[in-house]
């Protein structure tokens, strides 16, 4: 329960328990696995585990920047090597219209027993995302304390709502 709360939980005051959005996920997703919610829980948990975006990402030479721009292509092409599966990038603007699309969610699909990552179902491979995106910095103290060999943070991506995913 402390790793769903820590990785998959609502950020919505005045609650920071996920239950809310664990249920919607279950009923949308989860029933269709033939496994029980806590075995399907820690198998998604599992699978976040083995895909630690952060890594991959610095291991292609993302890294957090103010100034740098990444190529889309290269992102994708780097988790898709890594992974073994397609994934869909969700971007953001800093100024909506104006502003530089910004690297916001990775959304990685997986099988429907969860035991393995499979290609994302879907023709759009990105949403809302230029040909150019920045991975800016964000506030470390976001993140979970625990950390990796590399002195990285043990991967500290959060899992989105899948229901949060428009394909």
């Amino acid at each position: 329960m402390d790793e769903l709360n820590d990785y998959w939980s609502d950020a919505s005051c005045p609650s920071k328990s996920g239950l809310g959005r664990w249920e919607k996920v279950w009923c949308t997703y989860g029933t269709c696995s033939n496994l029980t919610e806590s075995e399907y829980f820690k198998r998604a948990l599992a699978l976040r585990a083995q895909a630690n975006l952060l890594s991959i990402l610095k291991r292609n030479g993302t890294v957090p920047s103010t100034t740098r721009y990444y190529k889309l292509k290269d992102i994708q092409e780097a988790l898709y090597r890594i992974l073994g599966a397609s994934t869909v990038v969700e971007c953001n603007r800093q100024w909506f219209i104006f502003g530089d699309y910004q690297l916001y969610k990775i959304h990685i699909c997986i099988s429907s027993n969860a035991k393995s990552i499979i290609h994302c179902p879907t023709k759009k491979k990105s949403i809302n995302c230029g040909s150019q995106v920045k991975f800016l910095p964000f506030d470390p103290r976001e993140l979970p304390v625990t950390t990796s060999a590399d002195n990285m943070p043990a991967n500290p991506i959060k899992m989105p709502a899948a229901t949060d995913m428009d394909m």
